[in-house]
């Protein structure tokens, strides 16, 4: 379950125009947290020694997500409450209600293991359910039974939220559709989405905390925009990720300076281009 989270949050960032890279145990305790200003995390186990270089890092003003299990196990597969002292919590209970659901077989028929109200907005769960026990965290978010589904706790200059269920998985189930899956062929069955707005909220909550600059984003929500930039030339590469073309775009990248030309490289037309701020 956790695996799979990891994916649907991926997913879940990039749809909303981030830049998303994937950091190891190892990377995190060799101190390569110093260029990140939001790490998400989910998991039932974590090392602590990984803890303890978080904390550090939440402590000097980073801003961590935790989910899909809160880390409440160590590395030794023992009950660790390191992760949860982090995040501003006593305990959280665990249930889980599927093993790995496969995209568009399992998942578009699970039934929700309960429902997260944040705001005005109400989420569907699947998968897992943590009620937490704060200590010292804000309720930011609860369950049907009035329990807590997400706090928010600040330590130092940084914050650390918490989400007791997989809101990657949730985000994503809400652009499924139960239809007979097509095995075979070369097409696919379809593209997920769109995607409900208060489980995209739930699953933003650490990159909307801060806010960090993209390098590029599209005016259509479901365009991707990867840039890799050289000496000769930035390049742009935009993927589609609906069902239908995406016309008339506007794509906006972070530059030190004006460029001298653009053009698409399909076909060689130019492209106008405006430079500012």
């Amino acid at each position: 379950l956790c695996r799979k989270e990891q994916q649907y949050l991926y997913l879940a960032l990039r749809h909303a125009q981030h830049d998303v890279d994937l950091l190891t145990e190892d990377d995190v305790a060799e101190g390569r947290l110093k260029q990140y200003e939001v790490v998400y995390f989910a998991g039932e186990w974590v090392e602590r020694r990984t803890v303890k270089a978080l904390e550090a890092w939440v402590t000097a003003g980073g801003v961590l997500y935790a989910a899909g299990g809160l880390g409440h196990r160590n590395e030794y597969d023992e009950g660790d409450d390191g992760m949860l002292k982090l995040l501003g919590l006593k305990s959280a209970t665990l249930k889980k209600g599927l093993i790995a659901p496969r995209t568009l077989l399992e998942l578009p028929l699970a039934d929700p293991i309960g429902t997260v109200t944040l705001g005005m907005g109400k989420v569907p769960a699947y998968g897992m359910r943590q009620e937490l026990t704060v200590a010292g965290a804000k309720v930011t978010a609860t369950w049907e039974n009035g329990a807590a589904a997400a706090t928010e706790h600040v330590v130092g200059k940084g914050k650390a939220f918490a989400v007791g269920t997989l809101p990657g998985m949730a985000y994503y189930r809400t652009g499924l559709k139960a239809v007979p899956y097509a095995r075979g062929g070369r097409g696919t069955l379809y593209q997920p989405g769109p995607f409900a707005d208060a489980a995209q909220r739930l699953a933003l909550l650490g990159v909307e905390a801060r806010a960090p600059q993209r390098q590029a984003t599209t005016s259509d929500p479901r365009l991707e925009a990867l840039v890799i930039d050289g000496k000769a030339a930035t390049l742009v590469t935009l993927i589609n990720w609906s069902d239908t073309p995406a016309k008339s775009a506007t794509v906006q990248v972070r530059m030190p300076a004006a460029p001298k030309s653009a053009r698409l490289v399909r076909t060689g037309k130019p492209l106008d281009v405006t430079f500012k701020d």
